[in-house]
């Protein structure tokens, strides 16, 4: 009797730490593709010619695109590589 409580309680222990489990699951996903989608919009609306802030805090002109690698003027003739991600902002002049 006491093989088959044990038993019995160990079965709903682990299915209570699965749906937990999944639980936490699900909600982690849901906070991921929040926080992805202003990132996917920024780099689908980002162009040659956008004033932007990288996140090393500088900001330039972006001169060039290739797949994931951009072209970002800094100063006159200064000109950096920086990776498509490091994107943190597109600027907007006024």
């Amino acid at each position: 009797m006491d093989l088959k409580l044990f038993f019995n309680v160990s079965l709903i222990l682990a299915i209570n730490a699965a749906i937990l489990f999944a639980i936490y699951m699900l909600i982690s996903f849901l906070r991921l593709k929040k926080r992805k989608q202003p990132f996917e919009e920024l780099h689908q609306n980002l162009s040659v010619g956008n004033q932007v802030l990288l996140a090393s805090g500088l900001y330039g002109k972006v001169t060039d695109i290739k797949h994931d690698v951009v072209m970002v003027e800094i100063a006159p003739k200064i000109v950096v590589k920086a990776s498509r991600f490091a994107i943190h902002n597109i600027v907007e002049e006024k």
